[in-house]
Order: C-alpha cells, then structure tokens, then sequence
C-alpha cells in the first residue's frame, strides 16, 4: 500500500481551510453573543456563578444549544472552542444526575468547566446501542445541548453523591484494541 500524497494534502488543507472559516466565522459569532448577551443580561455560567456566590444563592449550569461544530481532527481532546453554542437557560447542577440522556462529555482545560452532552429524552448516550463504540464520538453524532458547570460546582456535585452499595464499574480504554470495555 502507498501513501498517496496528493491525496493527503488535500484532505489536510481542505480540513485546515475548513477550520479557519469555522473560526472566523466563530470569532464574528461570539462578538454579536458578547453585545446580546450584555443588552439581554445573560452571562456566561463563570460569571454567573459568582454572582449568585456573592447573592448566597445556590451555583447553576448552563445549557447551551449546539448550533455547529467543527472538529479538525477527533483524536484532539474536545474543547468549547470546536462549538457554536447559543445560550438556552440555566439548569440545577443535579439535573446531569437526575436524566439519563445526559452524560459527562470532557473537562475543557481552557475554562476549567465540565461539560456534559444532552441526547433526546430517553436516548442512553452511555449506551453503545445509540451509535459509536466509543461515548466521545456518540456525544459529537447525538448531542443535542450541552451544559457547563465550573469545576467547583462539579467537585460538590460528585462530593454529594452517595457512596455505591453496588459493585464499581469503571470504563477503561484500551487502545491497543481500540475498543471500550466494562471491567467490573
């Protein structure tokens, strides 16, 4: 088998003009989201927050719409910066915990947030049934919402959790495989 280099040039240029475009075209979004969002008075779930910690009133999430996403290459960690996001409300943290259609996507090192994907009510996105083998591509394909919680907020929300009477089940994966397994 040979490596067709034309070939890979063009995918990686077509991928790379593509990205560009997407964040220009993020960059001009997320300045128009700047100036609605002061005249609306809604505020990203960072500053939010410290508002209500200033009030005494309890954190919040913020659900945001999914309106484009562009992923360069999907062996990259996910970040806020691959999405277009539109503002949908402000959701109690527990609500990750309470719906089963909604599942932990990535933490994003540049916010220092959790994010989590929201499927359609009822769909599993933990499930391998709903998609892909792997939970991070099904989140991509199905993800309707997601919601962004400072990490703070997600220390508490774990902290809260009971401790398992049940045996733990921990997702692990393996890459020589390239499979996930359940090891429990």
């Amino acid at each position: 088998m040979t490596l067709r280099w034309k070939d890979s040039l063009k995918l990686f240029g077509g991928r790379f003009i593509s990205k560009s475009l997407f964040l220009i075209l993020r960059l001009i979004f997320l300045f128009i989201q700047k100036i609605s969002w002061t005249v609306s008075g809604v505020s990203d779930v960072v500053d939010k927050n410290k508002e209500l910690e200033e009030l005494g009133k309890k954190p919040m999430a913020q659900a945001l719409k999914l309106l484009w996403l562009n992923k360069f290459c999907f062996l990259l960690p996910p970040s806020l910066r691959d999405f277009m996001l539109q503002h949908d409300e402000y959701v109690d943290p527990e609500y990750v915990i309470q719906n089963d259609h909604v599942s932990l996507f990535f933490f994003d090192p540049h916010q220092d947030v959790a994010v989590f994907g929201e499927g359609k009510p009822g769909q599993k996105m933990w499930h391998t049934d709903t998609g892909d083998s792997f939970i991070s591509m099904t989140l991509y394909r199905f993800s309707q919402r997601l919601i962004v919680m400072r990490m703070k907020e997600f220390h508490d929300l774990c902290a809260s959790l009971p401790d398992p009477k049940k045996s733990i089940i921990s997702l692990k994966k393996l890459y020589s495989l390239s499979n996930l397994t359940i090891l429990i």
